[in-house]
């Protein structure tokens, strides 16, 4: 099986792990801080808060940010659900944002302003794919109208926008570190800002809202309760193996955006009679990470067909994603909305492999399969394919 993803370990984990055994400190500790700060550095950010997952990271955003029930935030529908359920989870409600093209399927900051109310916050850019083209004019939106931005940047970690430290363009970013992701230390997250204010109050968020201070007796340390928070931490195993990852991250980004390139020349000639294969982010692959390769079937393929095939012929895929405003579970928590751009995308998405020990016999493999595929399957019928209820 030619994998979607895949992990890349290394002596240099095994080791690092081995050494916060032996140093019997195994929860939050040196590792974690030394995690944070090489991690705010890679993407240029004053402060890193290390969590468990890329939906605490973005969980502590939004509540440090004060968003709230009554409140609304602008979320794209085409994102993991951890994007709009964090907010949900706020007691806020989302307004869906249309995606700017199928070559660019990044938040459009000329769609969602008609939407925006006083009761809106802030608007959440997704790095889909691992990639930004739009943030700097969303920025710009966003403060014209005196509102929040947090970049979901589950899929762009190590990526600097025009080579701009990711501090300077929005409020905060949240990071994701699952298995899947293009550094992993199997779960984890970390949320970035220059806020010094939100940094405060995210690091103690994390900690039950714990303040810790010196007794003065010197017989060690005590706390208050600051506010009811939660556990969001994360100990110095998990830090270890992440910063081991970190060391990577460069060239595992490197490898993945040449992997990419590769597939852009060997793709072009594909597609069905005068109906080509979509590219999405074709050209533009050094200002990304390459976390995903998405591909559109061209209309009038089957698109569940063409993942049987590639089923098959032992190669995996995926979508990304169904999109969220599709979601029955979202229409109590969202205003309705027509998002043709976003509907027309995820009915013909399919991810194909890609990851940094993919090799390019494996990727003229997955080529062929998918040449044969779009042949095979192509002006068939379309099949219902099962969504997430």
């Amino acid at each position: 099986m030619i994998r979607l993803v895949q992990p890349l370990f290394d002596q240099a984990e095994l080791d690092a792990v081995s050494e916060v055994i032996r140093a019997n400190w195994i929860a939050q500790g040196p590792r974690v801080r030394a995690f944070e700060e090489q991690f705010a550095a890679s993407v240029g950010a004053r402060h890193a808060i290390a969590c468990q997952s890329g939906t605490a990271a973005l969980s502590l955003a939004l509540e440090a940010m004060g968003v709230a029930a009554g409140h609304e935030v602008v979320v794209p529908s085409l994102t993991f659900s951890a994007s709009a359920a964090t907010v949900v989870r706020q007691g806020s409600r989302v307004i869906w944002g249309e995606i700017a093209s199928l070559d660019c399927p990044l938040l459009d900051e000329t769609a969602w302003p008609a939407d925006v109310t006083p009761a809106t916050r802030a608007v959440m850019f997704v790095a889909y794919a691992g990639y930004i083209q739009r943030l700097v004019a969303t920025r710009q939106a966003c403060r014209q109208r005196g509102l929040k931005l947090i970049v979901d940047a589950t899929h762009a970690p190590g990526l600097r926008p025009e080579g701009r430290p990711i501090g300077e363009l929005c409020d905060c970013a949240a990071y994701s570190f699952h298995s899947t992701k293009n550094m992993t230390c199997g779960e984890g997250g970390m949320l970035v800002t220059d806020d010094a204010d939100l940094n405060a109050f995210a690091r103690r968020l994390r900690e039950h809202g714990l303040e810790r201070f010196a007794d003065p007796d010197e017989a060690g340390y005590d706390y208050r309760i600051a506010f009811p928070g939660w556990n969001a931490r994360i100990s110095d195993l998990t830090a270890a193996v992440g910063l081991a990852q970190l060391g990577k991250l460069e060239r595992f980004n490197a490898r993945r955006i040449e992997l990419a390139k590769l597939y852009d020349r060997k793709l072009a000639p594909l597609g069905l009679a005068d109906l080509p294969l979509g590219r999405p982010f074709a050209g533009v692959r050094d200002s990304g990470t390459s976390h995903v390769y998405p591909v559109l079937v061209p209309r009038g393929a089957d698109r569940r067909a063409v993942r049987v095939f590639l089923r098959e012929r032992g190669i995996e895929t995926a979508v990304h994603y169904t999109p969220l405003h599709r979601q029955s579970c979202y229409d109590v928590h969202a205003k309705a909305a027509s998002l043709p751009i976003t509907d027309d995308y995820t009915a013909r998405e399919i991810s194909i492999p890609l990851h940094a020990a993919l090799t390019e016999q494996e990727q003229d493999t997955v080529v062929q399969a998918l040449a044969d595929a779009l042949e095979a399957c192509g002006r068939q019928p379309a099949q219902a394919e099962r969504t997430v209820p």
